[in-house]
């Protein structure tokens, strides 16, 4: 089965989310049973509960880091399960074609955690999608960007050249994406950055 990469960790149909609306976007792989729910943390309108009984995120920043956090969650407990301490605090980040889960942080027992992270369909499954989700972002912000400007331009010749520097931009962007384990919580990074749980 494939999986989809922005599928959340909230599958579970009796989530105390409440359904506020349904879309009616069969024409894209949806149906009408498909529901628009709000999550606590995600991005508000940014969450569909598919018919199957999963639920789709779209890619935001704050979405980014609920996945993240939910994905932390079930590390922090498969380790405190096997007995690994949460103590020092490390990175996972994804390498290779295909991706694989990796440990940085100088930890001893790093080849004990990554083998836990790889080998846990569920676990590797909830940290692939929270890092899928994260390494859109940097694109998907350029593209809003480019998108104003161009609204924006009086002329041609000035969208031209903004589709132009968009165009160049985008052959340079980069997207690193950094899951962190502190103290037994996770936190995304990309570029640098922390992503943010939407607060109501």
């Amino acid at each position: 089965m494939q999986i989809n990469p922005f599928a959340s960790m909230y599958s579970n149909p009796a989530s105390s989310s409440q359904p506020r609306q349904e879309t009616a976007a069969t024409g894209a792989g949806f149906s009408m049973t498909d529901q628009i729910v709000e999550i606590a943390g995600a991005t508000p309108r940014s969450a569909l509960r598919l018919a199957g009984g999963d639920t789709l995120l779209l890619p935001t920043p704050a979405n980014a880091a609920l996945m993240a956090e939910q994905a932390g969650a079930m590390l922090r407990d498969k380790m405190q399960q096997a007995g690994i301490p949460l103590s020092p605090d490390f990175t996972v980040q994804q390498s290779g074609q295909p991706p694989v889960l990796k440990v940085a942080g100088g930890r001893q027992d790093a080849a004990a955690i990554e083998t836990m992270l790889n080998d846990d369909p569920a676990l590797s499954r909830a940290l692939h999608n929270a890092s899928a989700v994260a390494s859109m972002l940097p694109e998907l912000a350029a593209a809003s960007e480019v998108s104003a400007a161009l609204q924006a331009a009086g002329s041609d010749a000035e969208r031209q050249a903004i589709w132009g520097y968009h165009q160049a931009r985008m052959a340079t962007l980069r997207s690193d994406v950094r899951l962190e384990m502190r103290h037994g919580q996770m936190t995304v990074w990309v570029n640098g950055e922390q992503q943010m749980k939407h607060r109501a």
